[in-house]
């Protein structure tokens, strides 16, 4: 299994864009790790769960984001 520095920032990108821009809405999150996985399922099975968890790790920098912005 080879990951790609490339895909790492292309997937957690998707995911602080979609968390940042949905403002945490939970089916718009379930629906790109979705998404993110059937790509990923592309490459394989492992692939799949690896881009889910990017996606992931991309919502939870986007809370993280977001929950900054807020408390100030």
């Amino acid at each position: 299994m080879y990951i790609s520095a490339k895909y790492v920032i292309l997937y957690t990108g998707a995911g602080i864009a979609t968390g940042y821009l949905t403002e945490g809405d939970k089916s718009a999150a379930l629906m790109g790790l979705g998404i993110a996985a059937i790509f990923g399922y592309s490459f394989g099975f492992d692939y799949a769960i690896v881009s889910a968890i990017e996606f992931g790790v991309g919502l939870a920098l986007a809370a993280v984001f977001r929950g900054n912005k807020n408390s100030k």
